[in-house]
């Protein structure tokens, strides 16, 4: 299954609800959690984890809602109270001061270098608050995908674990999203209440270097599938050959005492097609999502 980065910024979160004095608003009324400001000299990122956007499906919360809303909110808190939050945030503190402008993929890009570890900490505890939320009736299911096109229909997204090609409504997010833009498509419970929204992340290959990603792709097993792709052969069954059946008493368990060496050369002709550095003209390149 494709990673999720755990967490977003003011920014994404803005092109989701429409701007920023919208977003002030909702965190004012309870129906966001707060975000944890890291303070630099510069343009200082809000953090945010994931599962925050629950309560955008509740933009007006009626009572019964507001249980909910609040264990959102208790859960944020509390990521910001871990270890792994308030060394990411050291990070991002020293990397961004004096900067004014920066991007998610700046911010990832940093921890990647300097506060990997900590990030699959925050990322495992994301996980864990979301099947603590899951139990109080608070569901998400994320996937990531990239913007394929746009219409007056809808969002086309190509997710990437499936491969499916899906068409969410425009309204899944306020601001308008750019074609080749990569997002999570979260499909939300909050009680009774459900919604769908594209908030953009990362490209999944950023995070594909991170330790412990169990979904990243073994590289030596990608390249010999990429090697082998356009390789039409059949194998040649090339039989074992002893002088005679061991001795039961004498092998001592041994499943082969070989006595001799035996010079085998291999016939040329039998692997002529088998040359593994040969591409089919019409191949393509697999495309990195």
């Amino acid at each position: 299954m494709s990673a999720t980065l755990g967490f977003f910024t003011q920014n994404e979160l803005d092109a989701v609800v429409g701007y920023s004095r919208r977003r002030q608003r909702l965190v004012e009324g309870n129906v966001l959690p707060p975000g944890q400001r890291v303070k630099t000299f510069g343009q200082e990122p809000i953090i945010f984890p994931e599962f925050a956007v629950a309560g955008l499906v509740a933009e007006r919360p009626s009572p019964q809602d507001e249980p909910l809303l609040r264990h959102l909110a208790s859960a944020a808190a509390g990521l910001y109270e871990t270890a792994s939050f308030s060394a990411m945030a050291t990070v991002l503190r020293t990397a961004l001061r004096g900067r004014k402008g920066w991007q998610l993929d700046d911010l990832v890009a940093v921890l990647l270098e300097r506060a990997a570890d900590e990030l699959v900490a925050w990322r495992e505890q994301v996980a864990e608050a979301e099947r603590q939320l899951a139990e109080a009736g608070i569901r998400l299911s994320i996937d990531v995908g990239r913007i394929e096109d746009v219409s007056d229909a809808g969002y086309r997204v190509a997710l990437v674990d499936s491969g499916d090609i899906i068409t969410v409504a425009v309204n899944a997010a306020r601001t308008a999203l750019p074609k080749g833009m990569w997002v999570t498509r979260d499909l939300v419970e909050l009680g009774a209440r459900k919604g769908e929204l594209l908030v953009p992340t990362v490209a999944p290959d950023m995070l594909a270097t991170m330790p412990g990603n169990a979904w990243a792709p073994d590289t030596d097993e990608a390249q010999w599938d990429e090697m082998f792709r356009n390789v039409d052969f059949k194998p040649v069954v090339v039989p074992m050959v002893c002088d005679a059946a061991p001795d039961a008493a004498g092998s001592r368990g041994d499943l082969v005492r070989p006595k001799r060496r035996l010079s085998v050369r291999a016939n040329r002709a039998l692997y002529a097609n088998a040359n593994t550095m040969v591409r089919s003209s019409t191949s393509t390149p697999a495309t990195a999502r």
